[in-house]
């Protein structure tokens, strides 16, 4: 600062004595970013200090220095790329949040390719979630790479792309209901051919969400042309229709079939699903009852209880009872056309 000299009428600096000077030349060498890094033993960040896009001087701790971030992840993120993902500012605000969602992602030591990767997602991605879902599915084949060269023909290829939009709409499709959980490690991932999975990701996708509200009016235009003549309540059994593609698709789930089974059939009302369910326990899939509309005449068409089990005597009883009940016929299986709806 500036002091004006009234005498001479002129600006000149204070008098600052050359023992203060000294002390400030000291402690600047005593606690640079720098040294502060090398005492850490962050050596690789240390050396890399140049590319912070800037820097609080007045830290005295590796953690001040990135904006808060603790040492447990600076030391994870301790090498040339990690350096170069810590070096901007947008980045640093993005893992502390991404750590701040529980995430587990630097809670190992990562390589160089992880962390080009890292930075790739955090300007790709603005969902944590999706972040974390995405890079621990690459970290494996990630930990295997050396330069980065590789990680940029990995991130473009197109493969990658798919893989990656693959697993954040399965991500989101879980967490509507663990139950898909299982479904999709098993029917999307484990049961279908590669160049497949993608296409049945989007389209369930689209169906629990995109169309949700569309589909949803169908299905309650369908219900509305059968009536209430299917549904009954007694001796602590409840049959009813599903009244959403939700609690369908979670029932098909549940019994180990395709999500949308039977879900055009029923729009167009050539089907009817009966959920037989136990009225103490009304959300707990039980026995589904399949019936098809053939020439005015309505025939059961399957029923099924979970992985196919074997039906106990009382359990068919209350099957043939209820069919018996409305006039729903029990012969053999019919050889019929049908559209089972476009995932399957």
């Amino acid at each position: 600062m500036l002091h004006l000299n009234t005498e001479k009428n002129e600006w000149k600096p204070p008098q600052v004595s050359e023992q203060i000077i000294k002390r400030c030349i000291e402690e600047m060498r005593k606690n640079t970013p720098k040294e502060i890094l090398y005492k850490a033993g962050l050596d690789e960040l240390a050396n890399n200090i140049y590319l912070m896009d800037e820097i609080n001087l007045l830290s005295d701790t590796p953690s001040d220095l990135y904006d808060g971030i603790n040492i447990e992840i600076l030391n994870n993120l301790n090498c040339k790329k990690g350096a170069l993902l810590l070096s901007s500012k947008n980045n640093r605000i993005a893992i502390k949040q991404i750590n701040k969602h529980s995430s587990k992602i630097f809670q190992k030591k990562l390589n160089d390719a992880q962390c080009q990767f890292i930075a790739y997602l955090i300007n790709t991605y603005f969902i944590c979630e999706d972040i974390e879902n995405v890079f621990f599915s690459f970290s494996e084949k990630l930990s295997q790479l050396w330069n980065e060269e590789q990680v940029d023909i990995l991130i473009n290829q197109k493969d990658t792309k798919d893989k990656m939009e693959f697993v954040i709409i399965c991500a989101k499709i879980e967490k509507t209901d663990v139950i898909y959980k299982k479904y999709l490690k098993r029917a999307l991932i484990g049961y279908c051919r590669p160049e497949l999975k993608l296409e049945r990701a989007k389209e369930l996708n689209k169906i629990l969400f995109e169309d949700k509200e569309k589909i949803n009016k169908k299905i309650e235009q369908s219900n509305k042309m059968r009536g209430n003549k299917w549904y009954e309540e007694c001796n602590g059994i409840t049959i009813e229709y599903p009244k959403t593609v939700d609690e369908l698709c979670k029932n098909n789930v549940y019994m180990d079939d395709e999500p949308t089974l039977y879900l055009n059939n029923i729009i167009d009302c050539k089907m009817t699903i009966l959920f037989m369910r136990r009225s103490d326990n009304i959300e707990q899939p039980y026995i589904t009852i399949v019936v098809c509309n053939r020439e005015n005449r309505y025939v059961l068409f399957e029923t099924y209880g979970k992985n196919n089990r074997k039906f106990t005597e009382q359990e068919m009883k209350l099957i043939n009872d209820y069919c018996d009940r409305h006039g729903i016929l029990r012969n053999n299986y019919l050889q019929m056309e049908y559209n089972f709806g476009g995932i399957r």
